[in-house]
């Protein structure tokens, strides 16, 4: 049943835009389901860290727990379900375009690691800001909307066209690009890209931790 969502989604989406999709993109079918995969984990993962602090504010209070381990608990769940996706996702992609090995999973499993960084340090800095600013939620939702549209995840990169330059300065945008790198986009992946994605995960997750530290006193205070 961990399939269900990404498949519904997949083959809605697929009927009604793989006709168009597939003249720009190779794959296509391979190609949308890697991409819901993956915003399927960031989208839960940075939901379940977000309102962390405020279900679990009894161990806050306590003290008993470290902050972090309320917080990053509930994504390391997400993230337990995302890899037995991830998993099944592989093999299928594997089974189905005849390629073997590292060549499907070295750049997902890469994208994945750095994905995990992204919503770890996203989680720690939403948990916190729910705690003082209770609309938190509702502004992530408006935030992440703009994100799912504003990275190919549905859609090829060269559908857009000459926008493509602006794509390209939505740093998800290159993490997903690795992600698919092994299954099913051709070309060879830039140096510059794959190190733009992992300096974007590295500071993310070091300005979350450095947030939550900082404040993780005065947040059990507040709960």
């Amino acid at each position: 049943m961990t399939l269900f969502s990404p498949l519904l989604s997949w083959c809605i989406i697929y009927a009604f835009l793989g006709p168009a999709f597939e003249k720009y993109q190779s794959g296509y079918g391979t190609f949308l389901l890697v991409g819901l995969v993956m915003w399927g984990f960031f989208s839960r993962a940075t939901s379940a860290g977000m309102s962390s602090a405020l279900t679990r504010r009894e161990w806050l209070r306590s003290m008993s727990v470290p902050f972090w381990i309320v917080v990053l608990s509930p994504v390391a769940a997400v993230f337990g379900a995302f890899c037995l996706e991830s998993v099944l996702v592989l093999l299928l992609v594997s089974y189905l375009n005849g390629m073997h090995g590292a060549a499907i999973f070295a750049g997902y499993c890469v994208a994945a690691v750095l994905l995990l960084l992204v919503c770890s340090g996203l989680a720690l800095l939403l948990s916190v800001a729910n705690v003082f600013i209770r609309d938190t939620p509702y502004l992530w939702g408006i935030v992440s909307r703009i994100a799912f549209f504003a990275t190919p995840i549905f859609y090829p990169e060269v559908f857009v066209g000459r926008r493509i330059s602006w794509l390209q300065l939505n740093p998800l945008t290159h993490v997903f690009r690795l992600a698919r790198s092994g299954v099913g986009e051709s070309g060879v992946l830039a140096l510059w890209s794959v190190g733009y994605a992992v300096l974007f995960a590295l500071i993310v997750f070091a300005v979350g931790a450095a947030v939550a530290h900082g404040l993780k006193q005065r947040v059990a205070e507040v709960v």
